[in-house]
């Protein structure tokens, strides 16, 4: 609110820090444990069940002992279940509940958030700044990054142009602003066009890079193909002999 002192920052940091510790502890120690003996019990999507708790438990820690956003403690959460051994059936009873309830509700909460009436000429220059800032800086970034990590450059160019799609964690940041009066209605509305339009734009300029690649590496082992088995032309009259 712009009111908070300087001892007031370092109170939530020290928060912060003691939630990533102590959450930390108990994914390394207390959920490799819990997950082991609900597996074993006789009852029916017990993992999936104990897996949820484990994931709202983290993203309401989250918010009220570590003074940060919810998404941070479920994101954590997935990442210490990731470690235990039931990895592969948490993974599929979570997908199969989250596609088939969590994410359609939260894309119409979404959608029902943006008035198009309201989106005025200086919010749709503003949009379209920000997607291509969203689209050149996520090519060049992730693309320089790969050529420096040792891939070569149409490789760069391959992984730099699939990082641009933006997806759900966007949205959920920019819902987090909204709610919380960080953001104005037609900034909130650029940010869910940026994403919707990132994640658009990605798949065919993949598909044209991947397919130029394709072309180019086929139209080399022909072309070596066809030199190797040409026959060397004859000198004379006595080699055709």
């Amino acid at each position: 609110g712009g009111g908070e002192t300087a001892t007031d920052i370092w109170l939530i940091v020290v928060r912060m820090a003691l939630f990533l510790v102590f959450s930390i502890l108990l994914g390394l120690w207390g959920l490799p444990w819990l997950i082991r003996r609900t597996a074993q019990l006789p009852i029916s999507q017990g993992l999936l069940t104990i897996s949820l708790i484990v994931m709202f438990g983290y993203g309401i820690a989250a918010e009220f002992f570590g003074g940060m956003a919810a998404i941070t403690g479920a994101f954590l959460a997935g990442l210490m279940l990731g470690r235990t051994p039931e990895k592969e059936r948490i993974e599929t009873g979570t997908h199969a509940l989250a596609y088939g309830l969590f994410v359609p509700v939260f894309f119409v909460n979404i959608g029902l958030s943006i008035n198009l009436r309201d989106f005025r000429l200086d919010s749709l220059l503003m949009t379209l700044v920000i997607i291509v800032v969203a689209v050149v800086g996520k090519w060049l970034g992730a693309g320089w990054g790969a050529r420096l990590g040792g891939l070569s450059g149409p490789e760069s160019v391959q992984l730099g142009a699939g990082m641009i799609s933006r997806g759900e964690v966007g949205l959920i940041v920019a819902d987090v602003g909204i709610v919380e009066g960080l953001l104005l209605d037609n900034e909130f509305s650029a940010i869910v066009m940026t994403v919707l339009v990132t994640t658009l734009v990605t798949p065919p300029i993949l598909r044209a890079l991947f397919a130029r690649k394709k072309a180019r590496d086929g139209k080399k082992p022909t072309e070596g193909a066809q030199a190797e088995v040409q026959p060397e032309a004859p000198q004379n009259k006595e080699e055709v002999v």
